[in-house]
């Protein structure tokens, strides 16, 4: 399997391994093929596999304009301490004993809350399936493994359940203006946690500013749904509007949205 399609079957997911592992591939393309044009020719094909994936977008756009093994190194080294640094904030802002819900997989999300579980902290986790590629069971079996707790429900069962739980915490593929980008069904569960008066909590590193004009969601094949003669949509993401967050969980520390707006429209440095 290559690395495309590798990514797009989800072998590879999160938007911070997708980049991980981009880069390690473009490591070895530039050992075999040196950093000129085919170079930068692979790092755009590169960015066409998950458009909304921003993270990639993000460190290629820092590695076309110095393409080299120094800076490849250098933002792997980067993306690889961003895990630590949410997870120094996470335990900031949420408390022993914490009962939260979380739809899809997150890697920023997992790790912080596996961090935490080695550190004496102790959680409950209700998890999504996250229909149709059910990518909650990774949640879910990760978590278990790790000895966190985890009640597993339907899609469906988000808002059934809300009432249960003390927040709503997702991670993100990209942070925009108008909202940040996660796995389709959160802005639905976003207004379920509004209705239950539950915070909303978002987990990702600033690496996840998303200042394109423009964004396109993925639309993935319907056979992931069902088999069908009639037309089956199958959106892969949504934007849930910052008006829904209470807070967002940075490897930078803690901000409301309002901050992270700011940032995106300052283009302070990622």
């Amino acid at each position: 399997m290559s690395i495309y399609s590798d990514i797009k079957s989800l072998k590879i997911q999160g938007a911070e391994n997708i980049a991980i592992e981009s880069l390690k591939y473009l490591r070895m393309f530039s050992e075999r093929h040196g950093s000129g044009k085919p170079f930068v020719r692979e790092c755009r094909e590169l960015l066409k596999i998950r458009p909304t994936a921003v993270v990639l977008k993000n460190v290629l756009d820092v590695v076309m304009k110095n393409p080299s093994r120094e800076t490849i190194d250098r933002m792997l080294e980067k993306l690889k301490n961003v895990k630590l640094r949410i997870f120094q904030n996470f335990i900031r802002v949420i408390d022993d004993r914490s009962i939260i819900m979380t739809h899809c997989h997150s890697s920023d999300f997992t790790r912080s809350l596996i961090y935490a579980k080695k550190a004496g902290y102790n959680f409950t986790v209700y998890v999504t399936e996250t229909r149709p590629k059910n990518q909650g069971l990774i949640t879910a079996r990760e978590l278990s493994n790790a000895g966190i707790k985890v009640k597993f429900i339907v899609d469906s069962a988000a808002r059934f359940y809300m009432g249960d739980v003390d927040m709503f915490m997702v991670g993100t593929d990209a942070m925009r203006r108008n909202g940040f980008v996660n796995k389709i069904g959160t802005h639905m569960m976003a207004l379920a946690a509004m209705d239950a008066g539950k915070p909303v909590y978002v987990v990702g590193s600033l690496f996840k500013l998303d200042r394109r004009p423009k964004i396109k969601i993925e639309m993935r094949d319907p056979s992931e749904v069902v088999s069908a003669k009639f037309d089956v949509l199958n959106p892969a993401f949504d934007i849930t509007p910052w008006r829904y967050v209470h807070s967002v969980i940075t490897d930078m520390g803690v901000f409301n949205p309002d901050e992270i707006v700011e940032r995106l429209n300052r283009e302070l440095p990622i």
